[in-house]
Formats: structure tokens, sequence, C-alpha cells
């Protein structure tokens, strides 16, 4: 396992950056792997309204059902969007962000397409966390079963951490994420699909 610092310079020589996170959310690349990290606070863009509405049909049933983004007007920033259900995926609606005072209290405004995702985050920049650690992204659940992806959130980087992303876990034990139980990234137990 290398030290924090020499994973940071790793990923400080391979990071690239995509054309909605440009300036504001930064993607490090090592191998197969990688993070989010967050140099600056700065708007996100949206590109809503959507061509073509978007348009969704999928079988399962949500608490607030869509057919398209015209139908999501109960928030700002509404799409509709594909979301997990306990059984089949559903069209409902989702509601994005621009900016970090669209989310709630302890999350930041991730950019993304078609409009930003709220969050959950313990620092809004790099500049919040100590010298030499990033602001950077992490799983924030494990093991189960779940229907979805596990929820993202970012987190300062910490020298007892001991992975940064999954290439540095094992097969046995294969996802890197954040607990804050223990306050630091470790290997974990895969999360499945539930039946």
């Amino acid at each position: 396992m290398r030290s924090n610092a020499s994973h940071l310079r790793l990923f400080s020589e391979f990071y690239f950056r995509s054309e909605f996170h440009f300036a504001r959310i930064l993607e490090c690349k090592l191998g197969g792997g990688g993070i989010l990290h967050r140099p600056h606070a700065v708007d996100c863009p949206s590109l809503l309204p959507r061509t073509g509405g978007g348009a969704c049909t999928a079988p399962g049933t949500t608490a607030e059902p869509c057919a398209n983004d015209a139908a999501c007007t109960a928030k700002p920033h509404g799409t509709c969007a594909m979301v997990p259900t306990n059984r089949l995926p559903a069209c409902g609606c989702v509601y994005g962000c621009v900016r970090d005072s669209d989310c709630a209290t302890g999350q930041i405004c991730e950019c993304g397409d078609p409009i930003g995702v709220c969050r959950a985050a313990a620092c809004a920049t790099d500049a919040a966390c100590p010298a030499g650690s990033l602001c950077a992204s992490a799983d924030l659940a494990w093991g189960g079963c779940a229907n979805s992806p596990p929820p993202r959130g970012y987190e300062c980087q910490a020298p007892a951490d001991t992975c940064l992303t999954n290439i540095n876990c094992t097969t046995t034990l294969p996802v890197c994420a954040f607990s804050p139980a223990a306050g630091t990234r470790a290997c974990h137990e895969a999360q499945v699909l539930c039946p």
C-alpha cells in the first residue's frame, strides 16, 4: 500500500478534466480506478431543458412518477429519470442543483449531465482539508444487497486511510469506501444486486 502522498503525486500526474467537470470537479485516474475531488466551489452548467424533453419509459412505479421532464416541477432543476425501486426500475422525478446553496446543509453540488447532483460532504473544497489532502469522493455504503449503486460523498483524505480507490483493495474485500464510524477509507465487502 502506497502512502497518501505517493497516491496524490500519481493522481496529479494523471488527472483529466471532463467537459462537465472542468474547473468544478476534477476526476483523477490511476489504472482502473479514480476519485473525484473539488478544487473550487463554483456554479455548475445546466443542460436543461433537454432536447426531446427527457422522455422515460420503465415498468416499475415510484412515489413521483413521470413520463418526461415537464412533469417534474415540485422543485427547481427537475428531470424525469430511471430511478431504483425495491423491485423494478421506474421513471421518477429527480431534482438537481447548479450550486451548493441548492442542496441541504452538509451537501455540495457535484456537476453532472444534464444537471448537478447533491452529495453528502464533510468538506466543500480541497482547501478545507489538511495540507496534502484532497476533498475526495468515496462510496458511503458497502456489503449487503441494493438496487442502485452505493451513495457517493466527499471526505478529506486522511493519513489513516488504507485505500483511495478499489484498485487498492483485494478480491475478498474489493470496495474502497468511507466509514463515518471509523472516519477513514478502508476496503470492504462488495454490494450485490438484490434478487
